[in-house]
């Protein structure tokens, strides 16, 4: 956990840049206007990023007590209009309130989040967007062995085994994503 958080703040230079161009697509949707929702917010990395930008609020949807502990240490003093949603995102009410929702980097690949169930994280997602607003679902897919050593031991995971798109670890199990 601790070395999953200092991974995200500190991230190994292929993630910095995808972090960088994540930031960069989603400012580009949001006005000081809008309401924002980050699903599986974790200790809040986009919170405080897009949260940077003018934006009227951003809420970040997280059940891991963890994570969010960590957020809120993070975001503390900031001048952002933030909020955690402490719930498993699938019993969020969807009222169309937000402009931009959300899910980034691990949350929509998780574990326990079964694959014949992301099709139904994405159509929660759009419920809670409003007419006209955007849904985003970014996610870092790479399936190099190589680069999924490098990445696993950085996060403070040993690897077990790696079969095609499953990596096995002795902290769980992830799915990464496949082309399909």
């Amino acid at each position: 956990y601790k070395n999953f958080l200092r991974m995200l703040s500190n991230p190994l230079p292929e993630m910095r840049e995808y972090f960088d161009k994540e930031l960069d697509y989603l400012s580009r949707l949001v006005t000081p206007m809008s309401k924002v929702m980050d699903v599986g917010a974790g200790p809040g990395r986009l919170m405080m990023r897009l949260g940077a930008k003018p934006v009227q609020q951003i809420d970040g949807v997280e059940s891991d007590p963890r994570m969010i502990g960590a957020g809120e240490q993070l975001l503390h003093g900031m001048n952002i209009n933030y909020r955690y949603i402490p719930e498993d995102f699938f019993y969020v009410k969807a009222n169309r309130d937000y402009d931009l929702v959300f899910a980034s980097y691990n949350f929509p690949g998780a574990d326990d989040i079964h694959p014949e169930e992301r099709m139904n994280l994405l159509k929660h997602m759009v419920a809670c967007t409003r007419p006209g607003g955007s849904t985003v679902v970014s996610f870092w897919k790479t399936t190099d062995e190589v680069w999924l050593r490098k990445y696993y031991k950085d996060a403070g995971a040993k690897i077990e085994k790696i079969e095609g798109n499953i990596v096995r670890t002795n902290v769980g199990t992830f799915t990464r994503f496949t082309d399909e």
